[in-house]
């Protein structure tokens, strides 16, 4: 076997070493060198290449150099990879590493590719990742998805006059626009606008349309100012609860007057004293009369009751509704008269009394 080789080094070999000259291997359990290895050419044997057998492992304590091919069956562990030629870097089966950058057709992370900076390879070009292209400050792509949220100071809409449309909610313009609008928690604006012309806009049953108010139940907590002039006018199309309306304070009510005509019971009838008319006109025999007086029908009616005439008898006015402890109201000269509330008590109390004697 004719081998060629140009080698500077000091060699000390294992006893077994040998050439095999029929193989055209050269053959032995350990080679330690100490210094350069140079081939220049190749290995060859009579007909063929002839191949370099290690073995065990190749222990390099300096540098070896290859100008031709350097094979390794399972692997080459090393700390270092230099390049042979200045600025040509190294290249492995086509990726090129080279002044910290890696250059290749396709670059494939088995988990993930953990790094600060992604740059642009090809000069305004971007960065495109999954079809999603990152460039100059922006994110294109068919669609984005956030698993848990997207922060953000601004959402810009990617076609003129288009707006941005948020699960079926379009932001556009300075509005929103949707089927159903819904706050967590409050709706804090300055001006609430009908979205159709003359539709005014209700808020959970309450529509509020051309200035008016229009309800089934108005309730309120605090005060409440109906008109701001006044010139205002008060119209209320519903009845009144039984419980009236309340003054300023739990003793007050808005007194309520019934439209109904007067009551007139003549002298020597008595009776039932009207409770759906404001006032009743009694009179009284020599005798005296008798009357009674039911319970009201509501808070805040006002009842006025006058003796207009007496022939010398007295009018008694008995009543189990009436407030205070009182059983009877009576009146013995003309023109003496009471005025009464139906209160908060469910009872009648004499808010003014001219003459009556109160027991």
């Amino acid at each position: 076997m004719l081998i060629y080789l140009y080698l500077v080094f000091e060699m000390q070999h294992d006893p077994q070493a040998q050439i095999n000259s029929k193989s055209g291997n050269v053959v032995c359990d350990n080679i330690r060198i100490r210094e350069d290895i140079i081939l220049t050419g190749v290995i060859r044997g009579k007909d063929e290449l002839a191949t370099l057998v290690f073995a065990n492992d190749v222990v390099m304590q300096e540098t070896l150099v290859v100008e031709g091919v350097l094979t390794a069956q399972n692997g080459v562990v090393t700390d270092t990879i230099s390049e042979y030629t200045a600025a040509a870097g190294v290249t492995a089966d086509g990726v090129l590493l080279k002044d910290s950058s890696v250059t290749g057709l396709n670059l494939t992370a088995q988990t993930a590719v953990v790094t600060n900076v992604i740059s642009e390879r090809t000069g305004a070009a971007g960065v495109t990742a999954d079809g999603v292209l990152l460039k100059d400050s922006s994110v294109t792509g068919l669609i984005l998805t956030a698993n848990t949220n997207v922060v953000t100071d601004i959402i810009a809409e990617k076609t003129a006059a288009a707006g941005v449309t948020a699960d079926g909610v379009l932001l556009k313009d300075s509005s929103v626009t949707g089927l159903i609008l819904t706050a967590n928690t409050n709706v804090v604006t300055d001006i609430i606008a009908e979205k159709t012309a003359a539709a005014g806009v209700t808020a959970d049953g309450v529509l509020l349309k051309d200035s008016h108010v229009t309800c089934v139940d108005l309730t309120t907590s605090g005060n409440t100012i109906l008109g701001d002039a006044a010139a205002d006018a008060l119209t209320v199309n519903a009845k009144l609860a039984a419980s009236g309306i309340k003054g300023l304070t739990d003793t007050s009510f808005v007194g309520i007057v019934f439209d109904a005509l007067s009551e007139v019971i003549p002298a020597a009838t008595g009776g039932a004293i009207s409770v759906v008319t404001y006032y009743s006109d009694i009179a009284a025999d020599a005798g005296g009369d008798a009357f009674t007086l039911a319970a009201g029908t509501m808070v805040g009616q006002l009842k006025n009751i006058r003796l207009s005439a007496t022939a010398g008898g007295t009018a008694v006015i008995t009543s189990a509704d009436l407030d205070d402890a009182l059983t009877t109201i009576t009146m013995a000269a003309a023109n003496q008269e009471v005025t009464l509330m139906w209160n908060a008590n469910s009872k009648w109390r004499v808010i003014r009394n001219l003459g009556a004697v109160l027991a």
